[in-house]
């Protein structure tokens, strides 16, 4: 198994706790480390043949700008699971960090298996 990386991602959204946090926008830098086997791309070099990380971009992109978590936790199992439910994905790490805070820059970062993905199904529709 090889790793397909994107990093450094800023979205926008309203994510945490406070009543500022809900109401407005802030920034969100993330990155994403994605397990997939390679081998069947590199012998036939067809993007159908692998996971894009086009992919990975637009769940991360929708689930941060469309929808809203009290906790980074939480916020990253969503993009964790969505990216999961492709089957070239055997592992994912997601990397979120709040970087417009103005008491510091809190972040998170989970990593999460094929084999564990079974058990989170329907947790966080």
């Amino acid at each position: 198994m090889n790793k397909l990386f994107v990093n450094d991602l800023v979205f926008r959204g309203r994510h945490g706790q406070t009543v500022r946090e809900v109401a407005e926008y802030q920034s969100f830098q993330l990155s994403l480390e994605i397990t997939i086997d390679t081998l069947p791309s590199a012998k036939s070099d067809r993007l159908g043949d692998t996971y894009d990380y086009k992919q990975a971009v637009a769940i991360a992109e929708a689930v941060i700008t469309a929808t809203h978590s009290a906790l980074l936790e939480q916020l990253a199992e969503r993009i964790a699971q969505h990216i999961l439910n492709d089957p070239k994905v055997e592992r994912v790490k997601v990397m979120i960090k709040k970087i417009s805070n103005p008491e510091g820059v809190p972040g998170i970062e989970i990593t999460r298996h094929r084999s564990l993905h079974q058990g989170v199904a329907g947790f966080l529709e």
